[in-house]
Parts: C-alpha cells; structure tokens; sequence
C-alpha cells in the first residue's frame, strides 16, 4: 500500500504545478481527447486536416499477485496522430514495458499499432439530440516475444457538444486476439467487449477535466468484469505543447487487477 501511496502523492504534487499554467491560444484544444490522453475514452472528433499530434506518455500501475502484496511497473506510450481529412485520422503508435509482462495490458507492450477514427456524422450545433459518430480501428502486430500474434480492436464512438464547454462521450469496443499472446491477457481470454462512458467539462480555453467509468470483460479471468473509474486534467502551455494527467483503479475483477493506474503525458501539435 506504501507504493499506491506514493504514486497518488505523486500525480496529486504533479497535478498541483501544472495547474498554476495560464490561459494560451494553442493549435490543438485540449478537449478533444484520444484514448490514453488523458483516460481511455475517445471522443469522435479527428484532429484538425493536415495537423500532426504527437503524444507520449509514462504509465505506472501498481498491481496486486495472489499473495495480496502489491507490484509496481511503467509502461511508455508513443503516439502519432495525423489529420487526413475532416473527417479522417491516421494514427500510428508503440508501446514498450519496464517490468514483468504479467497481468496483461489492453495493448501488448511489444507491438506496433496501426489505425483509423473516421467520422460519419458531424452534430450540426450544440445540443442536438444526434450526436457526432465515428468508428475507431486499431491493428496490433507484435515485434518482439515468444509469439507474435496480432490483435484487432474496433470502436463505435459517440460525442454530443452539450454547450457551456460541455461533452458527453461514449464508447462501445470490442478487441480480439486470435490466440493467446503473452503480456496481452492470459489464456482462455481472446476477446473483450467494453463500454466507456465519460465527459469533457473545458474550464477554459487552455484546459479541460475529463471523467469516466470504463466497463469491460475481466482480461485475467474470462468469467468476470471489471468497472474502472478514471479522472483525467489535460492543459496547454503553449499554442504547441499540452500536458495530460490520469489516475484510476479497477474494481470487481480477479487478482492482478490495478490498485492504481496512473499517466503522465506529453503532446505536441503543429
């Protein structure tokens, strides 16, 4: 518990100095979020055409084994974002691990991610009862690792701008192995459905507080789920440069689910 601890007084301190940044104009706003910056929800909206946005990220969790004691491990994120239309995204991205391989990750963290946010439906104004709807489709080949099979992972993804700087987002995924992949769950699991339900709430032109509830197939036990409320804070301070912090944990799943999870991230517009 000493280790939870110190990584919740950690993002808190973290929390409390980027909070003293100011008002910028910047070229990507900080409410329009992306899986992993700052939680795991998505929102429907491609990043402006012909804008690139890379993204990094350090991702530490604490996790508990079967004896009840608590283990420790960071996972690093990098991601390219590409504006390809007004209605197109291209992404392209990598994770890597320090620390043990088990209990999995939603993404292997040896693979080389490949994908596509392509909206169908623009909201026309704020409060329209029809949202904006996009699809999300991520392929995953690992590079590295005793196997190398891929991974499949689709979303249909909702956003309604309910005015006042307020957005409603929801998520409803499903992601499939072909058989099982060391580090990307455990066996006799290759696929999960997952429901995210969050909002964006802008409490400026510089800075955005992101909440949700995620709601998924136990990746570690295919007979349970798992519930994961995530808080997320994301601030621009510069016109290129944001910042984005994370912290959640699961609830209702099987050992080796986190007793925190945590993001500290960086990202770069232009």
């Amino acid at each position: 518990m000493r280790g939870g601890r110190k990584w919740l007084l950690a993002v808190a301190g973290a929390l409390g100095l980027v909070c003293l940044g100011g008002n910028v104009v910047m070229a990507l706003s900080p409410a329009n979020i992306s899986p992993g910056y700052p939680t795991s929800l998505d929102d429907a909206y491609p990043v402006p055409t012909d804008q690139v946005v890379i993204q990094s990220a350090i991702r530490p969790d604490i996790t508990r084994n079967d004896s009840g004691s608590e283990s420790g491990r960071f996972r690093a994120t990098h991601d390219i974002r590409y504006g390809a239309t007004e209605n197109m995204e291209l992404t392209v991205s990598g994770t890597s691990l320090r620390g043990p391989l088990n209990p999995g990750t939603m993404d292997d963290p040896r693979s080389i991610q490949l994908g596509i946010l392509a909206r169908f439906r623009k909201q026309a104004e704020e409060r329209e009862l029809l949202p904006s709807i996009s699809v999300r489709v991520l392929g995953e080949v690992p590079y590295a690792g005793d196997r190398t099979n891929p991974g499949l992972r689709g979303a249909l993804v909702t956003s309604w701008n309910l005015g006042n700087r307020w957005w409603l987002h929801g998520n409803l995924g499903y992601e499939v192995v072909p058989s099982f992949q060391p580090g990307h769950w455990v066996p006799h699991r290759s696929s999960i459905i997952l429901v995210n339900l969050g909002f964006v709430k802008a409490l400026d032109e510089s800075s955005a507080i992101v909440g949700g509830l995620r709601f998924q197939e136990d990746p570690l036990n295919s007979k349970k789920q798992v519930a994961s409320p995530e808080l997320g804070y994301v601030l621009a301070l510069d016109k290129h440069w944001l910042f984005s912090l994370s912290a959640s944990r699961d609830f209702l799943g099987s050992v080796g689910q986190a007793a925190f999870r945590g993001s500290v991230g960086v990202i770069y517009a232009f």
